[in-house]
């Protein structure tokens, strides 16, 4: 079973809002697929929380304080240093999604990444 680490980034343009928003489009975790996520970051210039939102675990709360001000800089102004660890398993198929909620509006950058490890199974028989 092949096994690799990877990383997706995901933005909208400009949130300027304190409402929930969605970041991005949802991303589509394949069916041979199972994703271990094992970090997650928000930035926007507002400040505020992001949520993360598994297809498969609606009971999910996925809250965490945005990472940075700065969607160019990792860390940058108030909030936490690096990314927040993560330890949950998504098995494909499966959708994710992430939202942000600012403190303040601002018309920025919303961007949201997450790192992860791949294990493809062969389903096709290849």
């Amino acid at each position: 079973m092949p096994t690799w680490t990877d990383g997706r980034v995901i933005e909208t343009a400009s949130v300027n809002a304190t409402t929930e928003t969605q970041l991005g489009s949802t991303i589509q975790v394949p069916n041979n697929q199972n994703w271990l996520v094992h970090s997650l970051y928000w930035a926007h210039a507002g400040d505020g929380t992001g949520r993360i939102a598994i297809g498969s675990l609606p009971g999910m709360n996925g809250v965490y304080p945005v990472n940075s001000d700065d969607p160019g800089s990792m860390g940058s102004g108030p909030g936490e240093t690096g990314p927040h660890a993560a330890q949950f398993i998504v098995n494909g198929p499966n959708t994710i999604d992430s939202y942000i909620t600012p403190d303040s509006a601002s018309a920025t950058v919303g961007q949201f990444y997450m790192r992860y490890t791949v294990n493809q199974s062969n389903t096709q028989g290849i």
